[in-house]
């Protein structure tokens, strides 16, 4: 209904609506995602590139973190946005806790639209510009919030940038345990294992107690007893003597 009445083949006469006699003649889209094309191929240059940061975001993201990352000023950003949202290409909500408005991709088809046009070294780079451009936004807070953590671990983490993502990585596996996504929070806790240089035996051990811990939730008891198994080898190590 709304792409009759945006293309003007519905129109409003004073108090009431008029439509054609038949809408045989008329040329419609045969889904959604075919609407969200046309929509998208008729986005101005900024609106494009806003909407190319947002399909790399693994969660919707402020439109001050977004105006970062484009280069635009926040508040020319957010009217472009709430445009978009309006078309129905993003999304806008209001976050409680932030009192910010929140931004992301309505489908899933239309961040595979946009993200497919993007290749592998672009895709890195706008991932780890996001998470520059929260550290630098949210400073010394974004070390000590799990959600926050959760975000620039993956981000840091698909950028390829190891040392980025271990200093989240701990906080964000204790988030997604507790949001219940046990399996990535196994994978994080695994790769803060092998990402710990071999000096670093005591937190090495701590990791690997709380992959073990997450290898019981999801009953893989094998994978839980090698993981005992490893701290008991460190232990050994670290008991010998120098």
């Amino acid at each position: 209904s709304r792409e009759i009445v945006g293309r003007k083949i519905a129109t409003f006469n004073g108090s009431r609506w008029v439509f054609p006699d038949s809408l045989d003649r008329v040329p419609l889209p045969g889904s959604m995602t075919g609407i969200l094309e046309g929509r998208i191929e008729l986005l101005d240059r900024s609106s494009r590139s806003l909407l190319d940061w947002l399909s790399c975001a693994s969660s919707p993201l402020a439109s001050r973190v977004l105006a970062h990352c484009a280069g635009l000023e926040e508040r020319a950003a957010s009217g472009l946005l709430d445009r978009m949202a309006q078309l129905g290409i993003v999304s806008a909500d209001e976050c409680e806790a932030s009192k910010r408005r929140l931004y992301g991709v309505t489908q899933r088809r239309v961040r595979e639209l946009v993200s497919g046009t993007l290749d592998a070294d672009k895709t890195r780079f706008f991932h780890q510009r996001i998470a520059q451009a929260i550290e630098e936004i949210e400073g010394e807070t974004s070390a000590c919030d799990e959600s926050l953590c959760e975000v620039l671990a993956h981000h840091w983490l698909e950028a390829g940038n190891g040392p980025g993502f271990l200093r989240y990585a701990a906080l964000a596996a204790a988030s997604l345990k507790r949001g219940g996504n046990f399996e990535l929070a196994a994978a994080y806790h695994r790769r803060i294992v092998e990402g710990m240089p071999c000096e670093a035996t005591a937190r090495k051990i701590q990791s690997l107690m709380r992959l073990s811990e997450m290898h019981e939730l999801l009953w893989d008891l094998a994978k839980s007893r090698a993981d005992l198994d490893s701290i008991l080898s460190l232990g050994r190590d670290l008991l010998k003597p120098a």
